[in-house]
């Protein structure tokens, strides 16, 4: 079993190497439910992409092997929580990895940033700041 701390700081690597590569959210809306799983998400560890924001996140068993009756989602609980942010075209949702451990991970779901008014979340932070109202 990994501890806390080793939790924290694979979700440190992982966001180091996802911001690196560049990385964003993986979108809800072109998420194919038949080849869940394995997961499609990135591993964006702690970091939060420029252009989106941290809304809610879900622990979920990584195994395939969950109960429903346990507290973290199964992947057909996690499925259903998905379809729902589907359905909501009102928003571009986008989701990710944000923590892993042995046979579960923690899977955060995103928006792009409130002052972002093209709905992507591909407005960089100089862009926003702008659309903010601040200036450098």
């Amino acid at each position: 079993m990994l501890s806390s701390s080793q939790i924290v700081q694979f979700a440190n690597e992982s966001a180091e190497r996802a911001k690196r590569r560049n990385l964003k959210p993986y979108l809800v809306r072109d998420i194919n439910f038949e080849k869940i799983p394995p997961f499609p998400f990135p591993d964006l560890g702690s970091y939060i992409p420029e252009g989106w924001q941290l809304i809610n996140y879900f622990t979920c068993d990584s195994t395939g092997w969950g109960y429903e009756s346990e507290p973290a989602l199964t992947v057909n609980g996690l499925i259903k929580k998905l379809q729902e942010f589907k359905k909501d075209t009102s928003t571009t949702w986008g989701v990710g990895i944000i923590e892993s451990g042995e046979f579960q991970v923690v899977v955060g779901f995103f928006k792009p940033d409130s002052r972002d008014f093209t709905h992507t979340g591909s407005l960089v932070e100089s862009e926003l700041r702008v659309v903010g109202g601040i200036r450098d």
